[in-house]
């Protein structure tokens, strides 16, 4: 059974999901990082395939992605790294990655291959869910693939609603009209945009992302929604000289 869906019909609340770049600092970082992840409390990881084009990636994700790159990562060190977090793991995965890396190798073969190497569901940010419906939705199922959809505050309530019904992972709610690493500030605007979402009626879990990085900012997302997701804060602490050690000590102040 796809292992995304065990974990959130096992837990509902509280959940922590961390962002790695694939192949940074290195290849073999990347699994020993996602094999520490595993001792800890994060419930599931996005292992982002690096891309030289990204939609909202901040500086640090983008100097993830270009060292990444550097190393040589590409889809067959991707899905091998994927398989290897896998097979020493227990840890959901999802595909963090962009449409036209998925119409590169070809969608079918994308699942696939996605489903070989043990990935549980994917986000695509650029992939409009009108055409997923259309043209991949059925592809999707074949390989037990799930998707989540972003919302951010300026979806309008009836397209957020209707993204949270096609997101059969999870909903990914972006925080702020901004990129990657910003911030996130509890102020009205934002509670009122996190209530909103949280009053869709939908069992699709729903994740917060974009500006959570430390114990108070994930406690705001959890008070509103299902859990958040983390990814420039953390993927700071691997550039230490014990990213290990860091990591774990950033994960064990988050939770």
């Amino acid at each position: 059974m796809n292992k995304l869906k065990q974990l959130f019909n096992q837990k509902s609340t509280d959940l922590l999901s961390i962002y790695l770049s694939a192949g940074y600092p290195s290849v073999s970082k990347t699994l020993e990082v996602a094999q520490m992840l595993d001792k800890t409390a994060v419930d599931f990881i996005e292992l982002g395939m690096p891309f030289s084009d990204p939609l909202a990636d901040g500086p640090t994700i983008q100097f993830t992605s270009e060292v990444a790159l550097k190393n040589g990562m590409n889809f067959d060190q991707y899905f091998q790294l994927a398989k290897d977090i896998r097979d020493t793991t227990s840890l959901p995965m999802v595909f963090m990655g962009y449409y036209n890396q998925m119409l590169k190798i070809g969608p079918e073969t994308f699942c696939k291959r996605c489903q070989e190497s043990g990935i549980d569901a994917v986000i695509i940010p650029d992939l409009p869910a009108e055409e997923y419906e259309r043209d991949y939705l059925a592809l999707f199922a074949k390989y037990d693939m799930t998707i989540s959809f972003l919302v951010t505050p300026t979806t309008p309530l009836e397209r957020a609603t209707k993204l949270a019904l096609q997101s059969s992972a999870f909903l990914y709610v972006v925080s702020d009209n901004s990129i990657t690493g910003s911030a996130i500030e509890k102020n009205n605007d934002l509670e009122h945009y996190l209530t909103k979402i949280s009053k869709i009626e939908s069992s699709t879990p729903k994740i917060v992302g974009f500006g959570i990085r430390d114990k108070k900012s994930y406690q705001t997302a959890c008070s509103y929604l299902d859990g958040a997701i983390i990814g420039t804060a953390f993927l700071k602490t691997l550039g230490s000289k014990t990213p290990n050690e860091e990591a774990k000590y950033f994960i064990d102040n988050i939770k």
